[in-house]
């Protein structure tokens, strides 16, 4: 029965316009997940379900079939793809030794291609990310924990010779720290790394394509006692830094920092919001330099509320717009972003005991939120969106244990205004 109700899709109801009714995917216990469309509309979804992965294609269309196939074992799947859905995927998959990074090339719509371990080890392996360039060449970058030590670790794989690197690459040293690298990849395959050391700041690594290396030393990006840290590179190569920075006895500061390719110098730093404390914070960049910062913020009550902010023409917006929520307090969200400005964020809205999914959509600007699933009383978790400009997907989990429930909304064609 579980894996008949892998090829079955369920309908659900109360959809906010241009989404379909939600459908479950998958029911059990449901892991971790990732989603990606390319340029066309055509999606793609991984799950973990009981130690087991899954793949199921989207069509571009309403008309169009799903199709499901396992992808064999493991957890915390990861994928990036370029426009054409051509990318890698990694995962973990734990032995009784230890753990595997297990990498997968694959293409939107087709059959995937030979999985590689890329990574083993007797510790354990963390805060995994993916990246990819136009041609469908990737970089991970993980954190690997072995007898009290981590080290941050970067990996590239060639499209050209289908061939992953022959080993890791460690930025920076070992530390006795945890550390959460921060990957952001551009289109021509330019990269860096940033990562918090306790006694500097931020510190990033530069990845350079042409040469297929790292630099050679890290460099400190931010200084002083960061809390939370996003990062961004825009086409030209230029970074965004978004990070929340925080006194003894003052309030905290959400700041974005931009080093512009052009000039080679950082711009003058800009504060987007103070507040008593900020949670979830969110950074993303389309290619032609568009920017879009969302974060939850309180002011010292159980009530945190959502906000957003955009970066076009090479500036902030003069304010933070506050996104209502639909009758309730948002939890866990998700941004994606996609040409022209376009951005998306899906909600998890808790109101008197029941959960919510609700979708902010923006092309010229914010609108009203609107549902993209039922109302229950059953927990909601790990939201994920993805678009581009012919649709969009909206991934949830439903429930909790062996009962968990992967549900998803899909909205075809292009955005309206």
């Amino acid at each position: 029965m579980a894996l008949l109700g892998k090829f079955s899709l369920f309908k659900g109801s109360d959809r906010n316009e241009g989404w379909r009714p939600a459908l479950s995917l998958d029911q059990g216990a449901i892991g971790g997940a990732c989603c990606a469309m390319n340029r066309h509309g055509l999606g793609q979804v991984i799950w973990e379900n009981h130690g087991r992965l899954w793949t199921q294609t989207l069509g571009a269309s309403p008309g169009a079939a799903p199709f499901c196939s396992p992808l064999g074992s493991g957890r915390d799947p990861r994928m990036a793809v370029n426009l054409e859905g051509v990318g890698v995927v990694a995962w973990i998959q734990d032995g009784p030794e230890g753990c595997s990074l297990v990498g997968l090339p694959m293409a939107t719509g087709k059959a995937p291609g030979v999985t590689a371990c890329l990574f083993s080890t007797a510790g354990t392996i963390h805060h995994l990310q993916l990246g990819a360039d136009r041609r469908g060449g990737a970089l991970l970058v993980w954190t690997h924990e072995l007898d009290g030590e981590y080290e941050v670790l970067g990996l590239h794989f060639d499209p050209r010779a289908r061939a992953w690197g022959a080993i890791p690459v460690r930025l920076g040293g070992k530390r006795r720290e945890p550390v959460e690298p921060r990957l952001a990849m551009n289109r021509r395959g330019q990269a860096v790394v940033v990562w918090r050391e306790p006694a500097e700041g931020l510190m990033a690594a530069y990845h350079f394509p042409s040469m297929g290396a790292w630099s050679d030393q890290p460099v400190l990006v931010a200084s002083g006692p960061v809390q939370t840290y996003q990062a961004a590179l825009d086409h030209a190569g230029s970074l965004m830094l978004l990070l929340v920075q925080q006194g003894n006895g003052q309030r905290a500061r959400l700041e974005a920092r931009v080093h512009s390719a052009g000039s080679s110098s950082w711009l003058p730093a800009e504060t987007l919001a103070t507040a008593q404390q900020f949670s979830q914070v969110r950074l993303a960049l389309s290619g032609s330099g568009e920017a879009e910062a969302v974060w939850l913020q309180n002011e010292g009550s159980t009530a945190s509320f959502l906000h957003a902010r955009a970066f076009r023409a090479g500036a902030w917006e003069a304010r933070a717009t506050r996104l209502e929520a639909e009758a309730g307090r948002v939890g866990e969200f998700a941004l994606a972003m996609g040409p022209r400005g376009l951005a998306a964020i899906l909600c998890i809205v808790r109101h008197q005991g029941a959960h919510l999914p609700v979708v902010h959509d923006k092309a010229q600007g914010w609108r009203a939120p609107g549902a993209v699933g039922l109302r229950i009383g059953e927990a909601m978790a790990t939201p994920l969106i993805s678009l581009c400009a012919q649709g969009a997907i909206a991934l949830w989990r439903a429930g909790e244990g062996d009962q968990a429930r992967l549900r998803m909304s899909q909205r075809f064609g292009p955005q309206r205004a």
